[in-house]
């Protein structure tokens, strides 16, 4: 690949270990759950995106997925797929349709992006370690499947997600802790709702009860799976991908997911940027960081890779070369960090120095601004245009015009050849 496209290019299942070793760290999750989880995804998703664009450039930038929006819906033969029918939950419709899992997974295959690894504790799933998914996954199918429902998630979610969204970008969330623990809860949580309702899981904690595993069809094609199964250990479950704690990112969705959530992040950045400085830190912890999951607790103490001059996930992180950022902008306390480590590897002051928005690289097209009303009316809102920094307001609407105002019908293809949709619902362009 990198003969055809260069050094920015990566394998998709270079994504998901990777992602894997960051959650699966020994000290702790280097990913998650903590100040470390947005700085490590959105660090994540440019990677992604420019291993993309290596192949394609004229794409112009990853689109992101907005799943405060159900119409028109994405999990479709045009998109995502529908929703597996009973008897099989693999997505075998869309554009992802049989997305393939490797089956021959091993960790040796990316030693040459990997520093220090003594910490690992990823080494991948199934019986014997070959399969890339989670070691407690109890799934076995070689395509990626879906436990819950996409279809579900847009008919019953997006009326609360839209205020749960915005509501999230509100300067009463004074701090980047703050901010993290607004996308983590929520009823449902902005990360977390999509990947449990749409990924899903079945099982697991009590054992048995289910049904043997269905032999694969005569003639080939996709094994079925039911929903229901034996499990073999306690603490296995079946998890659907894009809700597999290590190897989310097998389910294609997550990549947009995601990217929205940079959006949520940025936008949130923009109403604390006082100082229009480059380098703000926004309350990022020095030290003792808390453990985030829909509530903040400050006794956690914290652990290496989540603080602000830590290196972002030192087993397996990120280089100015692997986001194709360069080294203009910079944090000096970071820096004096990374000098003193002798590492060319990201501190998360490094990347809060590159991504806040008055040095971001890129910029979303068209997002909304919703603005609180009375108790009793709908909130209003209005689209804003983002155009290098500046704010231009438009049309003022109340919530179902400013969703429709959205660039819902464009959409891109990659190349042919290319085993990736890109659809926009809004789309991150480069400046």
């Amino acid at each position: 690949g990198k003969t055809l496209y260069g050094n920015g290019f990566k394998t998709y299942d270079y994504f998901v270990a990777k992602h894997a070793v960051a959650t699966l760290d020994t000290r702790g999750d280097q990913a998650h759950f903590g100040p470390q989880f947005m700085t490590w995804h959105s660090a994540f998703v440019m990677e992604f995106e420019n291993a993309v664009m290596s192949v394609d450039p004229t794409i112009g930038a990853l689109p992101y997925w907005d799943e405060t929006i159900s119409e028109p819906s994405v999990f479709n033969e045009d998109y995502f797929g529908y929703d597996p029918t009973e008897s099989t939950s693999i997505v075998d419709t869309g554009r992802f349709a049989n997305w393939p899992i490797e089956t021959s997974f091993s960790l040796s295959d990316y030693e040459e992006f990997m520093g220090d690894d003594s910490t690992n504790g990823y080494f991948g799933g199934g019986s014997d370690g070959s399969l890339l998914r989670g070691a407690d996954n109890n799934v076995t199918e070689i395509y990626a499947v879906r436990l819950g429902s996409g279809e579900g998630w847009e008919s019953a979610v997006p009326a609360t997600m839209i205020n749960e969204f915005w509501g999230c970008t509100s300067t009463t969330h004074a701090s980047w802790i703050e901010w993290y623990a607004c996308i983590e809860g929520g009823s449902p949580p902005i990360h977390g709702g999509p990947h449990g309702s749409i990924g899903g899981s079945s099982g697991g904690g009590g054992g048995g009860g289910g049904e043997d595993r269905p032999p694969r069809p005569e003639g080939g094609g996709p094994p079925p799976v039911r929903k229901t199964r034996s499990l073999q250990e306690t603490t296995f479950q079946d998890r659907g991908d894009f809700e597999d704690p290590a190897t989310s990112p097998n389910g294609p969705i997550f990549m947009f997911h995601h990217a929205n959530l940079d959006r949520n992040r940025l936008w949130w950045m923009r109403r604390h940027n006082t100082q229009q400085d480059v380098c703000i830190y926004y309350g990022f912890p020095f030290e003792n960081a808390p453990h985030v999951h829909k509530t903040i607790d400050y006794s956690a103490g914290g652990f290496e890779g989540q603080h602000l001059n830590d290196i972002v996930s030192s087993a397996w992180g990120f280089t100015l070369e692997d986001l194709g950022l360069d080294d203009s902008i910079t944090s000096d306390v970071a820096a004096i960090a990374r000098s003193a480590s002798n590492s060319p590897l990201l501190t998360h002051g490094d990347l809060l120095c590159h991504t806040n928005p008055e040095s971001v690289p890129y910029e979303y097209d068209t997002t909304i601004e919703c603005i609180g009303g009375s108790s009793n009316d709908d909130a209003q809102c209005h689209s804003i245009q983002l155009l290098e920094g500046e704010i231009y307001p438009t049309e003022g609407s109340n919530l179902e015009g400013a969703a429709s105002s959205a660039n819902l019908d464009r959409h891109i293809m990659l190349v042919p050849g290319v085993a990736f949709m890109a659809f926009i619902v809004g789309s991150m362009f480069l400046l």
